[in-house]
C-alpha cells in the first residue's frame, strides 16, 4: 500500500538523525505549512528554514493535533510527541522523495523550461489519462520543495508520471534529477526570464539538460542553435528526438487554416502526414503542442487515436490576472516574473482599466546586462509612460535607481517590509499593477488587497469570449452592428468588466435589463450605447443622468419617460428604442399602435428613435419555421411602415444568438448578441464553435473515508451501502450550487472525472463521492466550465443555461484572465 512504502521511506532516511522521543508513530500524510493542516493524526510535520522559518510553527502543528516533527534546530519538546533533528529540512525531504520514488518502476515523463511546462503537462494529461492510470504534479509544483512532494502522489497503481521540473540556481536540477529519474525528459524552451543567478545563457541551458543525466530519450526542439549544439554534444549517446520548423530529420508541425479562435494543423513526421484540429494559434502554444504530438509518438501511440483530445485541449489559466480589491480597487496581478517583455504587457493590462487613479507595485529585475543602469533606464521608460499615482519599489537593486522614475516613490527591502510599513489605505479606489519575480513573494500583498480569500471562484476567459464574438460577427455582413447583452451582472460573468472588454472589441452597443446596470457600467468609464430593456419609473432619472437608452414598450412609459425629460430641460433628441410584440406576447407595441406612435413623436422634438426592434421566441427551433418567417415579415411591414414616416431610418433588428445563425436573411442592421457570447447557442452546431467564458471552481477541503452504514448530510439522506471515499467542498447553495443536484442528481469534475453529490447541498458545503479517484486535498474541482458545461448541468436541473450562469453568488470571487 501506498502508506507503507510512504512510511517505510520516511523511517530510512529518519533512521541516520537523532530522534527525541520514544512513542510510537505512523507516517500517512506531511505538512510543511499549519495553514493547511486538517487531519493531523499520523501526520508528520516538517519545518524549513525559508523566509518562514517553521520552525516558528511548530508549537501551532502541536496543538492542531499533529505529534511527528522534522526539525533543524531545537524547539520545546513535549513528552507525547517524536522529533527527528536533520541537518537541512529540505535536503531530509528531497531524500525521503528520493527514496520513495525508488519504490516504483513507472517510467516518468519529466518536462522542463522557461516557460510552458504546467500547459504540456495538462495537455499530457487531458490526452492520456484514458491510455495511462497517469500521476502528475499538483499546479505549478515544480521547485526543489515543489517537485518533492509531488513525487509522494505516485501510488502502485500507476505506469506513468509527468512531473514538471524548474530550477532558479545552479545545482537545483541535479537535485530534482535525483528525485525523479525521468524516462522521458522534454525541454521546451530556455529565455532571459530566469538569468537572474546564471552567468549566461549557456550556463542555464547546461543546468536545464541535467535534468537528462538517466533519461533514455530526450525532446527538444531544433530551431535554438544553443540547445540543439548542446544537446546533440552532449547526449550523442542516447535517443534524442526533435521537433522544428526547417529540418527534414524532426517532427514539423504547423497551422495550415485559421478558423475563427481555432486552427487546422498539420504535422509532419517519419514521411507521414496528419491533419488535425487545434484549439489555439499563438505560437506558444503550437511549440508545446509539438512537444505533446512527439511525446505521444514516443510512447508508441497512434496519433489519430487522439485527434478528438487534441481539439479539445484546454487553456490552462493564464499568470496575468485582474480580481476585485478590497476598498473598491483592482488588482492586475502578474506575480511570478518580471523580465522587460512581460512587464510592458502588464502595463497595458493596467492603462486599460478604467479608474482613474493608479499605482504600480514593482520588485528588481531578473535579466541581465553588463550595465545594469541600461536594463532599468528602459524600465524608467515603460513605467515614465504611465499616468501613476505613486510606485512602490521592492528590491535592494531597483532602489539604487529610484531617479530614474517621475512618480513619487516608496522603497521597501523586501515585500515583508513593505507589508509591515507601508500604508494600504494609500491604494483606496486604485488599479494596482503587482509585478515581480516569484522569490519575492508578492502574492502576500494579493492575499491582503484581495477582495475574497475564498477558496470557491469563477474564473472568466477574456480570450475564450473573443473566440465567440468572433464566430459569430464572421457569419454578418462587415456593415451589421452588434448589441452585446450585459444583462444579470453579463450573465453571471460581472458586469462592468465584461464591459469594458467588449468595448475594446468595437462592438456598437451593450444591452441590460435594469437602469442600475447600465449605471454601473457607466460609472466604470465605458462609453458605448447602452439600451436598457426594462426601463422602470423609478429608474428614469438615472437613465438620463448616465446617458443610457431606454426601451420604450407602451404609451405608457412613452409619456412617462417623455416627462421626464421635459422635467430635467432636456431639449436635444434624446435616442429611444421601440419594441414591438410580433409573437412573444410579452413586452411590447402592437402593429396597429403606429399611427398613435408616430403622432406622438411628431409632436416630441426632443424624442429620437434609435432603433426598432423586436424579439422571437423561437428563433432556435427551425421546426417552428413557418412561424419563424411570419414573425420575420411582420417585423418588416413595421418598420417600413414607421420608418417611411420618421424622415430617417433607425436601425433594425431582431434576432439573437439562435436566429444570428439560424435566419441570416434577416440580420438587418444590428443583430443582439446574448448567450452565444458566453459559450453557449440553442443552435448546437454553433456551439461546438464555441468556448464557454465561466468555469466556477472550488478545491476539495477535505478526503474521508465511511464505511457500509454511515451517513452523509443533513437528514441522514444519504447512507453508504459500500466503503465510500467521500470530498467536501466548500461551496453551496449560497454559491449557486442549486440543491435539487443533491443526492446523485448532479456531479462535480475532478481530476477529469466526474464525482457525483452524495447527501443534501448545504448552504456553504457539499459532499461528493469520490471512490473511483485519485485525487488530494487541495486539488481543483470543476463545478461547470468547459469541461462540464453549464448546459449539462442545465439538464440536470430539467432548466436552461441561463439560470445555471446567473446562479452564481455575489460571494464568489471573479477572477478575469486576458
Amino acid at each position: 500500500m501506498k502508506f507503507s512504502r510512504f512510511e517505510n521511506s520516511f523511517l530510512s532516511e529518519a533512521s541516520a538523525y537523532p530522534r527525541i522521543g520514544t512513542n510510537p508513530f505512523s507516517v500517512e500524510r506531511i505538512y510543511t505549512d499549519t495553514r493547511k493542516i486538517i487531519q493531523a493524526s499520523n501526520s508528520v510535520f516538517v519545518a524549513l528554514s525559508d523566509q518562514r522559518d517553521g520552525h516558528y510553527f511548530v508549537e501551532e502543528a502541536y496543538q492542531k493535533g499533529v505529534r511527528l516533527f522534522v526539525i533543524e534546530k531545537p524547539v520545546e519538546y513535549k513528552e507525547d510527541a517524536n522529533y527527528f533533528l536533520v541537518n537541512s529540512s529540505l535536503t531530509f525531504l528531497q531524500n525521503w522523495a528520493r527514496n520513495y520514488r525508488l519504490n516504483f518502476s513507472l517510467p516518468i515523463v519529466a518536462i522542463t523550461g522557461s516557460n510552458g511546462k504546467t500547459t504540456l503537462k495538462e495537455w499530457i494529461y487531458h490526452c492520456l489519462w484514458k491510455k495511462f492510470n497517469l500521476v502528475r504534479s499538483p499546479k505549478s509544483y515544480n521547485s526543489q520543495l515543489g517537485v518533492a512532494l509531488s513525487v509522494f502522489g505516485i501510488q502502485e497503481n500507476h505506469n506513468l508520471g509527468v512531473f514538471e521540473a524548474g530550477i532558479s540556481l545552479p545545482k537545483e536540477m541535479e537535485r530534482l534529477q535525483e528525485i525523479l529519474r525521468p524516462k522521458i525528459a522534454i525541454l521546451l524552451n530556455v529565455n532571459s526570464a530566469h538569468l537572474e543567478h546564471f552567468k549566461d545563457r549557456k550556463q542555464l541551458i547546461d543546468e536545464k539538460l541535467n535534468l537528462c543525466k538517466s533519461a533514455q530519450t530526450i525532446l527538444c526542439g531544433a530551431d535554438d542553435p544553443e540547445i540543439y549544439q548542446a544537446v546533440k554534444s552532449r547526449f550523442s549517446d542516447r535517443k534524442v528526438l526533435f521537433w522544428a520548423n526547417e529540418n527534414a530529420s524532426a517532427l514539423q508541425l504547423k497551422i495550415v487554416e485559421k478558423i475563427g479562435a481555432k486552427s487546422l494543423v498539420r504535422c509532419e513526421y517519419n514521411q507521414k502526414t496528419y491533419d488535425f484540429d487545434f484549439p489555439f494559434q499563438d505560437r506558444a502554444s503550437l511549440e508545446n503542442l509539438k512537444a505533446l504530438v512527439l511525446l505521444i509518438f514516443e510512447l508508441g501511440l497512434n496519433l489519430e487515436d487522439y485527434y478528438k483530445e487534441i481539439s479539445s485541449l484546454p487553456s490552462i489559466e493564464m499568470r496575468l490576472e485582474v480580481i476585485e480589491g478590497i476598498q473598491d480597487s483592482l488588482l492586475i496581478n502578474d506575480v511570478y516574473s518580471s523580465d522587460l517583455q512581460s512587464i510592458e504587457i502588464a502595463l497595458n493590462a493596467l492603462s486599460e482599466q478604467p479608474k482613474k487613479q493608479k499605482a504600480v507595485v514593482i520588485t528588481d529585475l531578473v535579466e541581465k546586462n553588463s550595465e545594469e543602469s541600461v536594463v532599468y533606464q528602459t524600465l524608467s521608460g515603460l513605467i515614465n509612460a504611465q499616468k501613476l499615482e505613486f510606485l512602490v519599489l521592492i528590491g535592494p537593486e531597483i532602489e539604487k535607481h529610484k531617479s530614474f522614475f517621475k512618480a513619487p516613490v516608496f522603497c521597501f527591502d523586501s515585500t515583508d517590509k513593505m507589508l509591515v510599513n507601508f500604508d494600504f489605505r494609500k491604494f483606496e479606489k486604485m488599479a494596482i499593477l503587482l509585478k515581480g519575480a516569484r522569490k519575492f513573494e508578492l502574492e502576500k500583498i494579493t492575499d491582503l488587497l484581495a477582495k475574497s480569500s475564498h477558496d470557491t471562484k469563477l474564473e472568466i476567459s477574456f480570450e475564450a469570449m473573443k473566440n465567440n464574438l468572433i464566430a459569430f460577427q464572421s457569419k454578418l455582413k462587415p456593415t451589421t452592428k452588434t448589441m452585446c447583452m450585459v444583462k444579470a451582472y453579463s450573465y453571471g460573468s460581472g458586469g462592468a468588466e465584461i464591459a469594458r472588454f467588449l468595448e475594446k472589441q468595437k462592438v456598437d452597443y451593450l444591452g441590460v435589463a435594469y437602469a442600475n446596470e447600465g449605471a454601473e457600467i457607466r460609472l466604470q468609464g465605458v462609453g458605448l450605447p447602452i439600451m436598457v430593456m426594462n426601463p422602470e419609473q423609478n429608474s428614469y432619472q438615472t437613465i438620463i443622468r448616465h446617458q443610457l437608452e431606454p426601451e420604450i414598450y407602451s404609451f405608457r412609459v412613452l409619456e412617462k419617460f417623455h416627462a421626464a425629460l421635459n422635467k430635467e430641460a432636456i431639449q436635444e433628441p434624446y435616442p429611444i428604442h421601440l419594441k414591438f410584440d410580433t409573437g412573444m406576447n410579452r413586452l411590447g407595441f402592437l402593429k396597429q399602435d403606429i399611427e398613435n406612435i408616430l403622432k406622438y413623436l411628431q409632436n416630441s422634438s426632443n424624442l429620437k428613435v434609435a432603433s426598432i426592434f423586436s424579439h422571437m421566441p423561437s428563433a432556435d427551433n427551425k421546426e417552428n419555421n413557418e412561424f419563424n418567417i411570419k414573425q420575420i415579415e411582420s417585423f418588416e411591414s413595421i418598420y417600413t411602415l414607421i420608418s417611411s414616416r420618421l424622415g430617417y431610418k433607425p436601425i433594425k433588428h431582431l434576432l439573437n444568438s439562435a436566429g444570428i445563425v439560424n435566419y441570416p436573411s434577416a440580420h438587418f442592421d444590428m443583430v443582439r448578441l446574448g448567450l452565444g457570447l458566453y459559450g453557449y447557442c440553442d443552435q448546437i452546431e454553433m456551439e461546438r464553435n464555441l468556448i464557454p467564458i465561466s468555469s466556477f471552481k472550488t478545491v476539495i477541503s477535505q478526503i474521508r473515508t465511511i464505511h457500509k452504514g454511515e451517513t452523509v448530510g443533513y437528514g441522514q439522506r444519504f447512507v453508504a451501502q459500500n466503503t465510500t471515499k467521500i470530498a467536501i467542498l466548500p461551496v453551496g447553495y449560497a454559491d449557486g450550487i442549486n440543491r435539487r443536484l443533491s443526492l446523485g442528481v448532479g456531479s462535480v469534475m475532478i481530476q477529469g472525472k466526474k464525482a457525483p453529490f452524495i447527501g443534501s447541498i448545504c448552504m456553504d458545503m457539499c459532499m461528493v463521492d469520490i471512490t473511483h479517484i485519485d485525487c488530494q486535498e487541495g486539488d481543483q474541482v470543476l463545478l461547470f466550465g468547459p469541461e462540464l458545461s453549464a448546459r449539462e448541468v442545465a439538464e440536470k436541473l430539467q432548466t436552461i443555461a441561463y439560470e445555471v450562469l446567473t446562479s452564481v453568488s455575489s460571494r464568489v470571487k471573479r477572477v478575469y484572465y486576458h
